[in-house]
């Protein structure tokens, strides 16, 4: 009886983990696809067929040649998939709680590869942290005090139905800059890809105290068209990004902008959002893009106005005497607003 149970046990862990791969032919479609390609930011080589990734980090990737070679790095996401005895990426976890996102794919594509229900203690808790059923498009006024954000900022919203809006996180991009660096070298390393950028995930009011009270920048924003699916896929992709990897930083096109991009056409494959052919990226060119593919309501844009705005709308509805007495408690008009600004 015993014997009948224990080989029982092995035919069962074997059909489970130890199942066949898919043939070449099949991996090798599946790897030159969009669907696996988006999801590593592999772009075609500017000579050759071959591709490379821009994801700045080795453990990012289950082959060593992964980053020039989708197929080997299909090939082996399926053996680290089939495993549960080692550990990968930044967190040192199994293969499946590392990339979910990979592996909700490779399941999408292949049902009876794997298990359904993949045990990820850290992973749920973080998903349930965020708890995120809509996901925004944001898009932060321009700021000429700083280089890389004269032409705006762009950001993700994570909302969160059942808190205030101010409790909801923000997802950003943004580039891992030296403080030490002089305006020239800043410059410089900017325009040339010399800083690598990262994922980040900050509460929400944090973002507003900084952009639309202290820079006094306005927000506008929208809820993007994604299922509960595509939402759950998009944060699992985020969590495989953001803890295993950083991208080259380019001020002019590689920037925030771009790699938010990124990230929502790895959770629609269908999307073609960053491969147009633009020297320069402008945060409310990828604003309108995401809105033109991927808006709810073409109507539901809406804007936060900056403290300034909402100081001037206020002086513009008092009276002259107010406003005199208003500018007259502040140390005069210049001190706040030119003459000439109406609202």
């Amino acid at each position: 009886m015993f014997f009948k149970l224990t080989l029982l046990l092995l035919v069962t862990v074997s059909s489970i983990l130890g199942a066949d791969l898919p043939s070449e032919e099949e991996i090798t479609s599946f790897a030159t696809s969009s669907t696996w390609l988006k999801l590593y930011v592999y772009r075609k080589q500017s000579f050759g067929s071959g591709y490379n990734s821009k994801a700045s980090e080795d453990l990012f990737f289950f082959h060593q040649e992964g980053r020039t070679d989708p197929r080997k790095e299909l090939t082996q996401a399926l053996k680290a998939f089939q495993t549960n005895t080692q550990s990968f990426g930044q967190r040192k976890s199994k293969a499946a709680c590392a990339f979910p996102a990979r592996y909700s794919r490779i399941k999408e594509r292949w049902p009876d590869l794997f298990p359904d229900k993949i045990n990820c203690p850290e992973l749920e808790s973080w998903l349930s942290r965020l708890n995120t059923s809509k996901i925004h498009f944001v898009y932060v006024g321009s700021y000429p005090n700083n280089p890389a954000s004269m032409f705006g900022h762009t950001l993700i919203r994570l909302k969160n139905e059942s808190k205030s809006d101010l409790l909801d996180y923000t997802l950003g991009f943004r580039a891992n800059v030296d403080p030490n660096d002089n305006p020239i070298t800043y410059t410089a390393n900017g325009l040339m890809g010399g800083y690598h950028g990262y994922y980040h995930i900050k509460p929400y009011y944090l973002n507003l105290g900084l952009y639309n009270n202290s820079e006094s920048r306005g927000l506008w924003e929208y809820e993007l068209d994604l299922s509960e699916k595509e939402v759950e896929f998009f944060l699992k992709h985020v969590w495989e990004v953001s803890f295993n990897t950083g991208f080259p930083y380019y001020f002019m096109d590689e920037n925030c902008s771009f790699y938010l991009l990124t990230l929502l056409e790895a959770t629609r494959p269908s999307l073609e959002l960053t491969s147009k052919q633009r020297s320069l990226v402008y945060p409310i060119e990828t604003l309108k893009d995401a809105f033109y593919n991927l808006s709810k309501e073409k109507s539901n844009l809406t804007y936060r106005a900056s403290i300034n705005e909402k100081f001037y709308k206020k002086v513009n509805d008092m009276s002259i005497l107010e406003q005199q007495k208003v500018f007259d408690f502040i140390g005069g008009r210049n001190k706040v607003l030119p003459s000439d600004i109406r609202v």
